[in-house]
């Protein structure tokens, strides 16, 4: 990539909307904030009555669900990027937000009056609460082989530096 391209999207990655934007706080209220608006409002029903909305509803889901597993456990450096205990917290709420959601969608029947049967939602709530451990369990073990990886380089890069100076 040429310097002054990347040099544009470095700069546009720092502005304050885009910050803003990928903060793990702001990623968690975009992604599990959204399934509580979907499961527990009306929206799902309106969901299969609009087509726009239906596919708006799928690209946000992914686009979301991307940006929240990127600004928890993300290789890449990100400029202004929380530490890492604050993105720790904001994936164990996430865990918990999940789960709490798929326990109020098999306990009370959610999505109410969208023409599914008791057991198809329970059937579904079961698959959220559990798929759902399985995909931030994988985010955790991610988030902390990236932590350990980070660990083992500013160990190495001290040492190094300790080395350089008895020289």
């Amino acid at each position: 990539m040429p310097v002054t391209t990347a040099r544009r999207i470095t700069d546009f990655a720092a502005t304050v909307p885009v910050r803003c934007l990928s903060h793990p706080v702001t990623a968690l209220l975009l992604d599990i904030g959204a399934l509580y608006l979907l499961y527990l409002t009306p929206l799902f029903q309106l969901s299969f009555s609009e087509p726009l909305l239906h596919i708006w509803l799928h690209l946000h889901f992914v686009l979301a669900g991307y940006l929240f597993s990127w600004s928890i456990a993300g290789p890449d450096p990100a400029p202004h990027r929380p530490g890492m205990r604050l993105r720790l917290l904001v994936l164990f709420a996430a865990i918990a937000a999940h789960a709490v959601l798929g326990k109020l969608m098999y306990a009370f029947g959610f999505p109410r009056d969208a023409g599914l049967e008791l057991a198809e939602i329970e059937a579904a709530a079961q698959l959220m609460y559990y798929g759902g451990d399985l995909a931030e369990l994988i985010l955790a073990l991610v988030f902390f082989a990236g932590w350990y990886r980070r660990r083992k380089l500013s160990e190495s890069a001290s040492e190094w530096q300790t080395a350089n100076r008895r020289s």
